[in-house]
């Protein structure tokens, strides 16, 4: 059997899994995104876990909902 070798055949994004509900690896630093529901604490403990060396998030509460915005 001949197995043919490509290149330049981009990786299907969240294979496997389902789609994300917040748009964490879409935000620029300074740009953000409400949510409804979900507590303060929640958000911030989800900020925290999406922090690496060159990305940085906040939460504060805004009216019914939480904004998350992308700080560094």
């Amino acid at each position: 059997m001949d197995i043919k070798v490509e290149n330049n055949v981009p990786v299907p994004m969240n294979v496997g899994s389902k789609p994300r509900k917040y748009p964490w690896d879409t935000l620029a630093v300074g740009e953000s995104f409400l949510t409804i529901g979900p507590q303060l604490n929640s958000m911030q403990v989800l900020c925290t876990h999406r922090r690496t060396e060159t990305k940085r998030f906040i939460a504060r509460r805004e009216g019914d909902g939480v904004r998350v915005w992308r700080v560094s």
